[in-house]
């Protein structure tokens, strides 16, 4: 039971993780956009 729990929580961490990394790099392109056009 706790492993499941721990796995999940895991799971859903790397989720959220990986959601910031990806807003980041939009906000990051969106501010590079300008520079190269």
């Amino acid at each position: 039971m706790d492993d499941l729990f721990l796995e999940t929580n895991t799971h859903d961490f790397q989720e959220g993780e990986n959601k910031e990394i990806d807003r980041c790099k939009k906000r990051a392109q969106k501010r590079d956009l300008p520079l190269k056009s």
